[in-house]
């Protein structure tokens, strides 16, 4: 048999990711430095139209921070170094002010050039700078600093940032300049959860709660998330609620296990050995919808809700003491119990098509006539056969129930990327940064 090529997992190795940086040349040009602060102000009457804003602006100085910007080295050109532009800097001074007013007419440009760098280092310097010169003044800039920073495309370094450069959340999200795309968003995800016949969750009036079950009532959470599409390297904003798990009393067990990593390791090990295919299958959304054998309860602050919301569901009539209540009646996101009682379902359903765990290796399953094995980490399927029906068996049985996502060439797998040899019959595992 051929060990696997563990390239992680050893005590002494780790993965090695090699970075193409590009420099881009910007075809844009500021204005040649001035020596003093009068002639700049003066230079900006004479390039950009006066407003009560721009005043406001250039008479704001940002300070510039990094050790190995142009703009804090005192002999260093008067031009700044082509794959960055910032703005007009007097090399003399010990502190360099960076104008609001040079993002504001070439912000666009300045912004999406910068990102194409690719250097993490200054954008977020860049984006400290975008966030004391523009938006405490003026929300359209801002906005427009926004649309720019969406158009650098090919990488995701700047997503779930807000403007200051901080890990994004709702609150956030729902002040800043993209505003009405997580309203938007977080509409799309109330209905998801309330329309149907058989809804994730109701509005319910709060004197219709148990008195026994006020005391276990939760409170919402809205995590917010920005994906780069890759087809059309568009950014996807999202917004998922989710409840708080540290108000639910559920008396039951809340404990899932899952496939051991020594499990995994030795499925692999089988598959390149015995010269099997090896696929992942993913089910998407595996935690929601999965019916609760007791109801929870949860509330939310009305200025949480969109207004369409409101309108459409009669919520004004609900709304006691500034919350809206809701009976949960199928897991959501945040519920201690939600991993279980999903794992639960999951295994009476592959047991209902002949598929059962092994006796002794937890979240090990096998068919009972088929040559096809699995193990399971939450809903990840790590699948080893011999014939492509018998795992099409397996995945006609999940998609009965659940969406399914199939990665047939499995070149990752639970954060890892897989590299296959099959001629050396080996195996690589890496973690990529």
């Amino acid at each position: 048999m051929h060990p696997i090529n563990d390239t992680w997992f050893g005590p002494t190795h780790s993965p090695k990711v090699s970075t193409k940086v590009t420099t881009i040349s910007p075809s844009f040009t500021f204005p040649q430095p001035t020596p003093n602060d009068q002639d700049i102000d003066t230079l900006f009457a004479t390039h950009i139209p006066t407003s009560p804003v721009l005043e406001s602006l250039l008479s704001t100085p940002v300070v510039a921070r990094g050790t190995n910007s142009p703009l804090t080295q005192p002999n260093t050109p008067t031009q700044p170094e082509p794959n960055v532009v910032l703005g007009t800097f007097q090399p003399s001074s010990p502190t360099h002010r960076i104008h609001a007013a040079h993002l504001t007419t070439a912000s666009q440009t300045v912004v999406s050039q910068s990102m194409q760098a690719r250097n993490a280092r200054r954008k977020q310097r860049l984006m400290r700078q975008i966030n004391h010169a523009l938006v405490k003044h003026d929300t359209k800039v801002a906005q427009l600093l926004v649309s720019s920073l969406d158009a650098f495309g090919s990488s995701s370094e700047h997503l779930n940032l807000d403007v200051k450069g901080k890990p994004l959340t709702w609150d956030s999200a729902k002040k800043g300049p993209t505003s009405s795309i997580w309203w938007r968003s977080l509409s799309t995800e109330f209905r998801r959860l309330l329309v149907g016949p058989d809804p994730t969750q109701r509005p319910i009036n709060y004197h219709d709660i148990p008195v026994d079950r006020r005391k276990d009532i939760t409170y919402a959470t809205f995590q917010t998330k920005e994906k780069l599409l890759a087809l059309t390297e568009e950014i996807q904003r999202r917004v998922r609620l989710c409840c708080g798990g540290n108000r639910i009393n559920y008396p039951g067990d809340k404990t899932a296990n899952t496939a051991a990593l020594e499990t995994v390791k030795l499925m692999l090990l089988s598959a390149i050995s015995n010269k099997e295919e090896f696929i992942n299958l993913d089910i998407v959304d595996f935690y929601l919808g999965t019916p609760l054998p007791r109801k929870e309860y949860m509330m939310i602050p009305v200025k949480d809700i969109p207004q369409d919301i409101i309108d459409e569901f009669n919520l004004a009539s609900l709304v006691t003491n500034g919350k809206v209540y809701f009976e949960i009646l199928k897991a959501i996101y945040g519920l201690p119990q939600a991993g279980i009682l999903a794992q639960q379902r999951l295994i009476q359903h592959l047991r209902e098509d002949g598929y059962t765990q092994d006796p002794l290796v937890p979240l090990l399953f096998s068919h009972a006539t088929r040559n096809v094995k699995f193990s399971l980490v939450v809903d990840d399927f790590g699948v080893k056969f011999r014939h492509k029906e018998d795992a099409q068996h397996l995945i006609d049985s999940l998609s009965k129930n659940y969406k399914i996502k199939v990665d047939w060439d499995c070149k990752t797998y639970l954060g890892m990327s897989l590299k296959w040899n099959r001629p050396k019959g080996t195996v690589s595992l890496s973690i990529p940064k």
